[in-house]
């Protein structure tokens, strides 16, 4: 007979076979096999999450720019069989189940790192394209088609900022109220400063005022608050320095500066003893 652990190493290698080739092979498992029953049971399973968590997932997989109506399901095919792989792999006990519950939650982890280091260089290239705007507005474009310049035309330099103007470009293309559009390119992003940009644009477009002008101000506020915040992190420099100084370095210098008239102090003590 068949042990317990064969069984269990069979099927673990089953499984990493299976997830392998679906999500390196997707096409080709869609197009020579049915995989109903795989998907019926993400489905299923998906029914089985709480709700204010499963809207946080999509509400995360939406602003890390994957929006694809299959990437909610290869995030639970992920999270559900990638933890009764470890399960089974650590032979079933409590300490097995406590790794696979955190595998379970290892992807909301590094999702959540995704959005924020997206985040900030989304912060990072704001300004550059609001001077951009500026000129083209200068220039004496619209602001729609000052939109679509700023954007570069080689995909390879597209920056997260980039493809979140690409997706605001099409909107207004496609004729979407521009208030609707705007709303929707900061609930894309979920970055504070876009929430102020398109604020001030749509009141520009209630009220009548000059673009260039809120653009203007724009720029002149972002410009003020990066360099609070350079401002901010050189005050905290010495406090960060406290710690590698004094154990690191403090501990070398001594040695070097100390160490020689050290060692001539106890050569003359061991002089003294042997007279």
């Amino acid at each position: 007979m068949m042990s317990n652990n064969y069984i269990i190493n069979e099927l673990m290698f089953f499984g990493i076979f299976l997830i392998i080739y679906i999500y390196i092979f997707p096409k080709n498992i869609t197009r020579k096999l049915n995989i109903d029953i795989m998907t019926n049971l993400i489905s299923d399973f998906s029914k089985l999450l709480p709700v204010n968590y499963a809207i946080y997932l999509k509400l995360c997989l939406f602003t890390g720019n994957y929006r694809q109506n299959s990437d909610y399901e290869r995030l639970l095919f992920i999270k559900l069989f990638g933890s009764i792989l470890i399960f089974l792999f650590l032979s079933l006990n409590i300490i097995s189940f406590i790794i696979s519950a955190i595998f379970f939650f290892l992807p909301d982890i590094l999702l959540n790192q995704h959005i924020k280091r997206r985040q900030a260089l989304i912060k990072l290239e704001l300004p550059k394209k609001i001077d951009l705007l500026l000129l083209c507005v200068d220039a004496g474009l619209s602001l729609d088609s000052s939109l679509s310049k700023i954007i570069p035309e080689n995909l390879k330099y597209l920056t997260p900022l980039d493809e979140e103007l690409i997706y605001l470009t099409k909107d207004l293309l496609f004729g979407l109220n521009t208030e609707i559009a705007y709303s929707e390119f900061y609930k894309r992003t979920q970055v504070a400063e876009i929430a102020s940009l398109t604020a001030a644009l749509m009141q520009s477009n209630r009220l009548g005022i000059s673009v260039a002008k809120i653009l203007r101000n724009q720029s002149d506020y972002l410009v003020n608050k990066t360099a609070k915040l350079l401002e901010a992190k050189a005050q905290k420099l010495p406090i960060l320095m406290a710690f590698p100084l004094w154990f690191f370095i403090m501990p070398v210098l001594l040695i070097i500066v100390l160490g020689p008239s050290l060692m001539l102090f106890f050569d003359q003590i061991r002089i003294i003893k042997g007279n």
